[in-house]
């Protein structure tokens, strides 16, 4: 079952998922993302993280998240530009070692972002780790 956020208030009802994301969600293509993991399923994980970055964090953007990574850098977490109702949204990143409260003062619009979905897959993709 793909978990969206149904029962989170304030989540944008307009937002649309990116088709190629909802594709991998419901197991339509198999592929491995590791260090990375997709936090939609995990619903208690994925419920924490967009209430701490939308409510405790504050964000001025609304954050969906989507993706962590579990690495020995920064714990990143990847999250969909909710203000983007294109189907096609922008990816921002909010590190895993930032204070929560520092959202509310984030200029998304000059820190790193990838395009959107794919760019973000490809980017993590072309990174795996050697086996």
């Amino acid at each position: 079952m793909m978990y969206l956020y149904e029962d989170i208030p304030g989540m944008p009802i307009d937002f649309k998922f990116p088709p190629r994301y909802l594709s991998i969600l419901k197991g339509d293509e198999s592929l491995s993302i590791k260090p990375w993991w997709f936090v939609n399923n995990f619903p208690n994980n994925a419920q924490f993280f967009i209430k701490t970055l939308n409510g405790v964090g504050r964000s001025k953007k609304y954050l969906i998240p989507f993706a962590k990574v579990d690495d020995d850098g920064t714990g990143d977490i990847a999250c969909f530009d909710g203000d983007d109702f294109s189907g096609d949204p922008r990816i921002l990143f909010v590190g895993g070692d930032e204070p929560s409260h520092k959202l509310a003062d984030m200029n998304w619009d000059t820190r790193y972002s990838e395009i959107n979905f794919d760019a973000w897959l490809d980017r993590v993709l072309k990174n795996q780790p050697s086996r």
